[in-house]
Protein backbone atom coordinates (compact mmCIF):
# COMPACT_ATOMS: atom_id res chain seq x y z
CA UNK A 1 0.00 0.00 0.00
CA UNK A 2 1.55 3.33 -0.86
CA UNK A 3 2.39 5.69 2.06
CA UNK A 4 -0.08 8.40 1.09
CA UNK A 5 -2.85 5.90 0.99
CA UNK A 6 -1.60 4.22 4.39
CA UNK A 7 -1.38 7.83 6.28
CA UNK A 8 -5.09 8.86 4.68
CA UNK A 9 -6.42 5.49 6.37
CA UNK A 10 -4.64 6.34 9.50
CA UNK A 11 -6.31 9.31 9.44
CA UNK A 12 -9.57 8.11 8.62
CA UNK A 13 -9.27 5.27 11.70
CA UNK A 14 -8.03 8.48 14.20
CA UNK A 15 -10.67 10.31 13.64
CA UNK A 16 -13.20 7.67 13.99
CA UNK A 17 -11.89 5.44 16.42
CA UNK A 18 -9.90 7.45 19.13
CA UNK A 19 -11.60 11.00 18.58
CA UNK A 20 -14.74 9.10 18.57
CA UNK A 21 -15.86 11.36 15.13
CA UNK A 22 -18.53 9.98 13.20
CA UNK A 23 -20.00 11.78 10.34
CA UNK A 24 -23.33 10.96 10.65
CA UNK A 25 -23.78 11.55 14.25
CA UNK A 26 -22.32 15.08 13.99
CA UNK A 27 -22.87 16.41 10.43
CA UNK A 28 -20.79 19.19 10.06
CA UNK A 29 -19.34 20.27 13.13
CA UNK A 30 -15.56 19.83 13.38
CA UNK A 31 -14.47 17.59 16.58
CA UNK A 32 -12.41 19.85 19.31
CA UNK A 33 -9.08 20.67 17.92
CA UNK A 34 -9.75 20.11 14.31
CA UNK A 35 -10.13 22.60 11.76
CA UNK A 36 -12.81 22.12 8.68
CA UNK A 37 -11.87 22.30 5.16
CA UNK A 38 -14.03 21.49 1.92
CA UNK A 39 -12.43 20.83 -0.93
CA UNK A 40 -13.49 20.92 -4.80
CA UNK A 41 -16.80 21.66 -6.89
CA UNK A 42 -18.15 18.95 -4.43
CA UNK A 43 -16.60 20.60 -1.58
CA UNK A 44 -15.43 16.89 0.32
CA UNK A 45 -15.35 17.53 4.09
CA UNK A 46 -11.77 17.16 5.74
CA UNK A 47 -11.15 17.97 9.52
CA UNK A 48 -7.22 18.61 9.59
CA UNK A 49 -5.41 19.64 13.24
CA UNK A 50 -5.07 22.80 13.80
CA UNK A 51 -1.09 21.93 14.43
CA UNK A 52 -0.93 20.74 10.72
CA UNK A 53 -1.32 24.82 10.13
CA UNK A 54 1.74 25.22 10.86
CA UNK A 55 3.49 23.07 8.34
CA UNK A 56 5.44 24.48 6.12
CA UNK A 57 4.35 22.50 3.05
CA UNK A 58 0.56 23.07 3.59
CA UNK A 59 1.17 26.64 4.13
CA UNK A 60 2.84 26.59 0.90
CA UNK A 61 -0.35 25.07 -0.82
CA UNK A 62 -2.91 27.00 1.37
CA UNK A 63 -0.68 30.09 -0.03
CA UNK A 64 -2.13 29.37 -3.77
CA UNK A 65 -5.57 29.59 -2.75
CA UNK A 66 -5.31 32.80 -0.44
CA UNK A 67 -7.90 34.67 -2.43
CA UNK A 68 -10.52 32.24 -2.58
CA UNK A 69 -10.05 31.63 1.60
CA UNK A 70 -10.23 35.39 2.48
CA UNK A 71 -13.31 36.28 0.12
CA UNK A 72 -15.28 33.13 1.59
CA UNK A 73 -14.50 34.35 5.19
CA UNK A 74 -17.62 32.11 6.51
CA UNK A 75 -18.08 28.68 7.11
CA UNK A 76 -15.52 26.46 6.55
CA UNK A 77 -11.72 26.76 4.38
CA UNK A 78 -13.05 26.25 0.59
CA UNK A 79 -10.31 25.44 -1.28
CA UNK A 80 -11.38 25.23 -5.52
CA UNK A 81 -9.12 22.08 -6.17
CA UNK A 82 -9.11 18.59 -6.67
CA UNK A 83 -9.68 16.64 -3.46
CA UNK A 84 -6.72 14.21 -5.20
CA UNK A 85 -3.83 17.03 -4.85
CA UNK A 86 -5.31 17.82 -1.27
CA UNK A 87 -5.00 14.58 -0.15
CA UNK A 88 -1.55 14.22 -1.33
CA UNK A 89 -0.59 17.49 0.51
CA UNK A 90 -2.21 16.60 3.42
CA UNK A 91 -0.61 12.85 3.15
CA UNK A 92 2.83 14.92 3.11
CA UNK A 93 1.90 16.92 5.90
CA UNK A 94 1.14 14.52 8.45
CA UNK A 95 4.51 12.32 6.98
CA UNK A 96 5.89 15.85 8.45
CA UNK A 97 4.25 15.85 11.38
CA UNK A 98 4.97 12.32 12.21
CA UNK A 99 8.68 12.21 11.38
CA UNK A 100 7.96 9.44 8.60
CA UNK A 101 9.90 12.13 5.72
Amino acid sequence: MPLMKMLLRVYNLVMELYLGYNEEKNPGVAPKGFVPIQVGEERRRYFIPVSYLSSISLKAFLHQFEEEIQANMNGPITLPCSFESFEAILAVTMAEKTGSL
